[in-house]
């Protein structure tokens, strides 16, 4: 029905049709701006996931800037909302990037509106850690030395935070090792 309004509204605009002046701009009221807000924050979103989709089933290398923009300017739109903090952890997490699902996972749990899976979802993650730690798979094989200090600085990290979340008290077995390579990455 809306099709057949919208159409007969368009074969009433020619070229020849006078064009009036435009009205003066009426300011909308503080809920109906709350509203067009919250609209455009959930279409950044949704345009973020269906770039996401598109690289998921893309056997390319993955471009996730499209998908990260949205989500961006979603967490720029409406700050308090978990939701784009949620789906900057999906990425996170098809890159292997714990560290920063984590921090995610963590903002999305943490603000004003928190996304309601986003706790489940830092629980799955500490899950594979602790899992991938347990198997001798946590680290990265990196090339340079740098690129490897940062990487157990970064495992250390989020196994610290499984081990919390998990309700269990970490004890450091390598806390040499771990102390010298946080001092080089503060040197």
């Amino acid at each position: 029905m809306p099709l057949l309004i919208f159409g007969k509204l368009a074969g009433e605009l020619t070229p020849s049709s006078p064009v009036s002046e435009p009205d003066e701009p009426i300011p909308p009221s503080p809920e109906l701006k709350r509203l067009i807000i919250r609209s455009c924050h959930r279409c950044l979103v949704i345009l973020g996931d269906l770039s996401r989709y598109r690289e998921v089933g893309s056997s390319a290398e993955k471009n996730w800037a499209p998908a990260t923009g949205y989500y961006d300017l979603a967490k720029k739109l409406v700050p308090e909302s978990g939701s784009p903090h949620n789906q900057l952890a999906v990425i996170s997490m098809s890159d292997g990037s714990n560290f920063s699902a984590t921090y995610h996972l963590y903002r999305a749990v943490s603000v004003k509106e928190p996304f309601p899976e986003a706790g489940y979802n830092l629980g799955l993650g500490f899950q594979k850690i602790l899992k991938a730690y347990r198997s001798g798979k946590l680290g990265a094989n990196l090339v340079r030395k740098e690129e490897q200090q940062v990487s157990e600085l970064l495992s250390l990290f989020t196994r610290l935070h499984a081990k919390y979340f998990n309700g269990k008290e970490y004890v450091f077995t390598s806390t040499g090792r771990w102390l010298r390579v946080t001092l080089m990455l503060i040197a």
